[in-house]
């Protein structure tokens, strides 16, 4: 509903398509922002705040849209100018991801570089792509953590710890 609230504001007939559906995550359309598809996307950091796990199960990003295309994730890099998608994965498939056509299907990098499914460099380490030891976080400060999702971990020697 988002995107037909857009095209309508540009003046396109879309009310024979909007009037059939039921906004479900907000009470009315009034409540829905209007969004250009491949700009206006849900932006990662509304739900991690400060690369963090997001604070409870039922968050979501709707409505909460990137403001032009230099915020969507594809575009964005970290602290030092490194694409997010060099360590975490394509848009769609952030590692680790999961894939109904194989368990790791989209993970073959980070399981190839560093025998984890895991983002690259994720589990502070940093010695995958850097030569000298890093005492601190140059890409982003959820760097130095241990990996949150534990269950997700899977090493191409077998099960890992939970």
């Amino acid at each position: 509903m988002s995107l037909l609230k857009y095209e309508k504001t540009q003046g396109k007939a879309v009310d024979k398509l909007m009037r059939h559906l039921t906004p479900r995550t907000v009470s009315s359309l009034q409540d829905i922002e209007p969004r250009i598809p491949w700009v206006n996307e849900p932006d990662c950091l509304n739900c991690h705040v400060d690369f963090e796990k997001p604070a409870t199960r039922d968050v979501s990003g709707f409505n909460q849209w990137t403001q032009s295309v230099a915020g969507l994730f594809r575009m964005r890099t970290d602290d030092v100018g490194l694409m997010c998608e060099a360590c975490h994965g394509a848009t769609h498939a952030n590692y680790p991801a999961t894939n109904m056509y194989g368990e790791d299907r989209d993970n073959i990098p980070p399981l190839q570089y560093q025998g984890n499914n895991l983002p690259i460099g994720a589990d502070n380490d940093c010695a995958l792509c850097h030569t000298m030891e890093m005492e601190d976080s140059v890409h982003h400060p959820n760097m130095l953590h241990k990996f949150r999702n534990r269950q997700l971990l899977r090493t191409i020697q077998g099960p890992s710890e939970s």
